[in-house]
Formats: structure tokens, sequence, C-alpha cells
């Protein structure tokens, strides 16, 4: 593995991503000091205020005017940034193939998604300010946790579809192989699907996506074209076990504690220092950039947890893995091959690890893994010894 090449572009990811949200934070701080905020929420009631009978329709048309404004507004300062991480790093790292034509419209179709997401969540605060101004926090935390697992559950059968061809396997190898998975760890099996990311990126993974009925795996073209069987069976395996041990559900009620939080301290810093903005209480719309504001300075500062949490279950999956398929040596060649081909950074410092990663540096996984298979050959030999 080009261990300097993956530790280069991960660094510039990260550089890029801390530039983005830093100069998100600085547009928000400049709507809310000018009061840019206000100018937006009183042309926004000049859009809407004349349309609406109601008032409750109305402030939600509001926020809805509202949001769009700024997040368009977001889009545009944040899009030189979105161009270098999305589309020239990829491409200088021949991480990507697509051309800038196809990067544009597969970006305008992520920007029209997180504008309707975006929207939607302002109109959800916004009601609930109004509606229950002492347990908004409360009620828009259970929403967008039931909306986080509903998005979950219908993302295969919409949104993955929408941006990546998704189709039945042609081959029964890796069907009939999940199913003998499955069955060693007596649970039903679980449908899987080929994802076709070929000719976009040179990238290969598995991913557990779902819930309930529409719960499935889905498997790269790339990573059924270039891996041997073994390999994609111990890949498989590890997303089984993530399935086994439940793991989306413990990411969704840890998501729902840390926006509890995020949403109660947002409040918090909304009573205190809106008064000093000029805002009329929580519910004045151009209050919103300043609840997202500390309802994100409070999920940033979660984030390291969240990210202990999965790298805990993407351990235990690896282990998972070993055993059900009593083949550690398999595992250790796919997680190199899939480290290589994905510029994964093999050793990133303590720090990096604690604040970025998601899963457990590529080096500390295949040395679990390695440790497991010489145990297994270690067992073997006293099996086949004298006496043993």
């Amino acid at each position: 593995m080009n261990e300097g090449k993956a530790t280069r572009y991960h660094r510039l990811r990260r550089r890029a991503q801390v530039l983005g949200a830093a100069a998100a934070v600085v547009v928000v701080v400049m709507l809310l000091g000018s009061g840019g905020s206000i100018s937006i929420r009183n042309t926004a009631f000049g859009v809407v205020g004349g349309a609406a009978g109601q008032v409750g329709w109305s402030q939600a048309g509001v926020a809805a005017v509202y949001t769009a404004f700024v997040w368009l507004l977001l889009e545009v300062v944040l899009l030189p940034v979105h161009v270098f991480r999305g589309y020239v790093l990829e491409r200088r790292y021949a991480l990507s193939e697509v051309d800038g034509f196809q990067w544009c419209r597969a970006h305008v179709a992520t920007v029209g998604l997180s504008l309707m997401l975006a929207v939607s969540t302002a109109v959800v605060v916004s009601t609930a300010l109004r509606l229950w101004p002492s347990t908004w926090w409360l009620v828009c935390a259970a929403t967008f946790t039931a909306a986080s697992i509903g998005l979950t559950a219908l993302a295969p059968l919409s949104v993955i579809p929408w941006f990546y061809g998704v189709s039945a396997l042609a081959a029964d190898a890796p069907r009939a192989c999940l199913a003998t998975l499955a069955a060693r760890a007596g649970v039903p099996p679980l449908p899987i699907f080929q994802c076709a990311v070929g000719g976009r990126t040179r990238r290969a993974q598995a991913t557990l996506v779902g819930l309930g009925p529409t719960r499935r795996v889905l498997v790269s073209d790339t990573l059924l074209a270039d891996y041997s069987k073994r390999e994609i069976d111990a890949v498989l395996a590890h997303e089984l076990g993530h399935h086994v041990h439940r793991d989306v559900w413990q990411l969704v009620a840890f998501e729902f504690g840390v926006g509890l939080l995020a949403l109660r301290g947002a409040g918090w810093a909304t009573a205190r220092f809106g008064p000093i903005l000029g805002l009329t209480g929580p519910s004045d719309v151009a209050a919103l950039p300043l609840l997202a504001l500390g309802a994100g300075a409070l999920a940033a500062v979660s984030a390291p947890i969240g990210y202990a949490l999965s790298r805990y279950q993407e351990r235990r999956a690896d282990r998972f893995a070993i055993r059900l398929t009593d083949d550690p040596a398999s595992l250790v060649s796919g997680l190199r091959r899939l480290g290589a081909q994905n510029l994964a950074e093999e050793a990133p410092s303590r720090l990096v690890e604690l604040l970025w990663h998601t899963h457990p540096p590529l080096g500390r996984r295949l040395a679990a893994a390695r440790d497991a298979a010489n145990g297994h050959r270690s067992d073997a030999v006293r099996t086949a010894s004298p006496g043993g």
C-alpha cells in the first residue's frame, strides 16, 4: 500500500472539510451579526404573507422560503470546496472516473435532496416552536429520529437507486454464500444486490442498508469483479455481523440522545443571545441560523463519541466474520486489498483517529485479523500433534 499517497489524500480531504465548516460558520455569524438574517426573514414574509390564509401555514411557508434562500447561499459559498473535495481531489488520486458534466449532474441532485431535507427540518422546528414552546426540542428530536428511521428504510428503494444502478446479482455464489453464513449465525437470510459504481469510481465495498423488510446487503460491482470468492465471503460475513448485532439501531439510539442535547442546548443559546441580535424570540424564523449554530456545535463535540461507537461496531463485525467463516486469512487479504484500492490510512495519528475515523485504522484491523489467523494456525498444529 502507498501509505504516503493515502495520507496526503486524507489530509487534503480533512483540510477541505474543516475549511468548508469554517466558511459555513462565518456565513451564519455574518448573517446574524449584520442583520442579514432579519432582512431575509422580512423578504420571506413578503413572499409568503399574502399567499396563506392561516397563521400556521404562513409561518411554515416563511420558514421554507427563508431556509431555501440561506441554504442556496451556503451552497454558492461552499461550491469551490465541494468541487475540490468531490471532483478535483477524487480525480487527482484516481478514485473517480466521472467527467465534469457527470459530477455536476450528481452534485445538483445532491443539492436538491439536501435542500428538501433542510427545508423540511426548518418547517418542523418552526412549527414545533410555535405550537409547543416548552417541549419543542423533545418533539423535534422524536420527529427527526422517526424521519431518520424512515429514510434508512426507504433508502434501498429510492435514494440509493437515484444515484447508482441497483440490480439483482448475476452470479449465484455470493447469494448462496450469504444464505449459508446467515444459517450458521442463526438468522434469516438477507437479500443481496449489486450496486453499479464501476465507471464512476475505483472504490470497492459492501454495505448493509435498509431496515426491516428493506434490509439488504449491497455489493459494488468492483468488489464482485476483482476479489476472490473467499475474500467476498469474509466481507459479506462482516456485513452480516452488523445485522446480527443490530448496529443500526444502536446508532439510531445514540443519535436520538445527541439530538435531544443539541436541540436543548440550541434553545438555550437562542434564548440567551437572540435578544442581543435583535431576534424577537426562539420562534422567530430569523433565529434558525442561531439554532443551527448551537445544535451544530454540540453535535460536533459529541461526534468523537459516535465515531468511537462506530469503531467498536466495526471491530466486533471483524471478529464476527472471523468466527463465522473460520478463515481469518481471507479477511486479512480482503481488508488489505480494500485498503489499497480505497486509499485507506493504515496508521493515522491517535488524534486523527479520535476526531475523524468511523472505522479502526487499517493497520490495527489487519493486526487483529493476523493475530486471529496465527491463533487459528496454532490451534490446528496442536490438534494435529501427537497427544495434542
